[in-house]
């Protein structure tokens, strides 16, 4: 069973898979630092470490941007309540 941590004040949900990325880039630059040279070194770690976790990095991107779209077009015509159509009535009626 996983458990996702909230934050009710950015609204971000976040769950165990960080911890797996950071052993990632701990054991990749780990290995990295025993490459002969510093240019295979850096390679590796470019390579073998930071290109994968950028890639998951944009693909939840993509989900979350498509989430959100898809939450404001929900909104957008989602009927409003009684109250919200005499208020924006109201408005309109103002001076």
């Amino acid at each position: 069973m996983t458990s996702m941590v909230s934050c009710t004040h950015c609204n971000i949900q976040s769950s165990p898979v960080h911890i797996v990325i950071a052993g990632w880039l701990y054991v990749i630059g780990a290995i990295s630092l025993t490459m002969k040279s510093a240019a295979a070194g850096i390679a590796l770690f470019a390579l073998a470490g930071l290109a994968p976790v950028a890639l998951c990095g944009w693909i939840a991107l993509l989900r979350l941007r498509r989430r959100r779209a898809d939450a404001e077009a929900r909104a957008a015509t989602s009927p409003s309540s009684g109250l919200e159509r005499e208020v924006d009535q109201r408005d309109d009626r103002d001076p």
